[in-house]
C-alpha cells in the first residue's frame, strides 16, 4: 500500500506531494509544489543533520498541525544491499560497505586496521 493511502486512512491527513525546495533555512525549507508550502520541517533519521540544497525535489506530507518533508529521491551510487552512503552537495562521500571497510571520497579503510 502506498504510504499517501496508508497516511490518509490512518488521520485523515491530504495526498502526500512532490515539489522542489526553494529555500533552505534554520531548520526548515520552503516547496514549490501545488501550493507553497513555508516552514516544513525535515524528518530526517536521529543522528543525522543536513541542511537541503535549494532545488532538489523533495516529497511533503501535508498535515493538520504542520507540513513535513518526507525525504528526496535515493541515490544508490551502487551500493549493495545493507550499505551505507553519507554524501553532500559538494561532493564528498563515505560509504560504510559490507565487507567492514569504509570508503571516503577515494580513500579505502580496511576493517580490522
Amino acid at each position: 500500500m502506498k504510504l499517501s493511502k496508508l497516511l490518509n486512512k490512518n488521520n485523515n491527513s491530504k495526498q502526500i506531494t512532490f515539489g522542489k525546495v526553494i529555500s533552505s533555512n534554520y531548520n526548515t525549507i520552503d516547496v514549490s509544489a501545488d501550493t507553497q508550502y513555508k516552514n516544513t520541517s525535515v524528518v530526517v533519521p536521529y543522528g543525522i543533520a543536513y541542511k537541503m540544497p535549494i532545488d532538489k525535489k523533495i516529497y511533503v506530507l501535508p498535515t493538520t498541525n504542520e507540513n513535513i518533508a518526507l525525504g528526496t529521491i535515493n541515490l544508490n551510487d551502487n551500493l549493495q544491499e545493507g550499505e551505507l552512503m553519507l554524501y553532500s552537495e559538494g561532493g564528498a562521500k563515505i560509504i560504510l560497505k559490507n565487507d567492514g571497510s569504509v570508503h571516503i571520497n577515494d580513500y579505502v579503510f580496511k576493517a580490522g586496521n
